[in-house]
């Protein structure tokens, strides 16, 4: 009886998997487009025209796995990219913190890496941070279109002084005493930091401001939607297996070689 019942169980897991496999052979990839945060290293960002890092590779092992192999070109920027999703011009994101409204126009996949996002000082203006009135009075800043969640984000808007510009500007400007602080994922800070010469200037406080998880994202106008199931199971693999946190390591050495490695041998950090 319970060999039967094992031959059965056997079967209907093979059918399920031929389904699926059978499934995915026959989806009309032509219209998929998949899109990232151009200014959100290691994680997601533009070199040159394509958007490269961990979502971009993470997406790439997954869609290949399902019969397509994703390339992202650069859309734009940050808000951009986001607005094209919610409205259906583009099916995935690769990179992004979820939150009430993101999460109303897009439906998230499970979490695949955990980032602290930091305060980025100078060094001779490092001040005490222990919670979020600690930044009353003081002037930041932060990329274009983020979101630390909506706790924070709605904290900002009501009682801080946060601009919003590219990230390189926003560490220039850090850098040159307008800012106090900036807000930004940790890997990235460091990043910028030493994009804008300013490493031995700069200084990330200890305390979080918040700690965040990225995720990939369709949009809920997206006809892949049904997907979801099987890019979770994938992601599951790939951070299970540590391949997540090897393409971190990879992407913040890749970006170190090119992008300010190429800063320093064009001159200056105007690129």
């Amino acid at each position: 009886m319970s060999s039967h019942i094992f031959r059965l169980s056997f079967v209907l897991a093979l059918a399920g998997l031929i389904s699926f496999a059978v499934s995915c052979s026959s989806i009309q990839w032509s219209s998929f487009k998949a899109a990232g945060n151009p200014d959100d290293p290691p994680l997601s960002w533009a070199d040159e025209d394509t958007i490269v890092g961990v979502g971009p590779e993470l997406a790439y092992i997954i869609f290949a796995d399902l019969g397509h192999p994703v390339n992202i070109p650069k859309r734009g920027n940050w808000e951009e990219v986001q607005t094209a999703a919610e409205e259906g011009d583009v099916d995935l994101i690769v990179a992004m913190f979820k939150n009430d409204y993101r999460a109303s126009k897009l439906v998230f996949t499970d979490a695949y890496i955990t980032v602290p996002v930091v305060l980025y000082v100078r060094k001779d203006k490092e001040f005490a941070f222990n919670t979020w009135k600690d930044l009353i009075g003081k002037k930041g800043a932060m990329n274009t279109g983020d979101s630390f969640g909506q706790d924070f984000d709605h904290f900002r808007a009501d009682n801080l002084t946060v601009s919003q510009a590219p990230l390189k500007k926003c560490f220039r400007q850090l850098r040159d005493g307008e800012l106090d602080y900036v807000i930004v994922n940790k890997y990235g800070g460091a990043l910028y930091a030493e994009l804008v010469g300013a490493e031995d200037s700069l200084t990330v406080l200890q305390v979080p401001v918040t700690v965040m998880e990225y995720r990939m994202a369709f949009s809920k106008k997206s006809s892949y939607l049904n997907l979801l199931p099987e890019v979770n199971r994938k992601i599951k693999k790939l951070v299970d297996d540590g391949s997540v946190d090897k393409m971190c390591s990879k992407y913040i050495l890749k970006y170190r070689l090119n992008t300010i490695a190429r800063k320093d041998i064009d001159g200056g950090d105007d690129l």
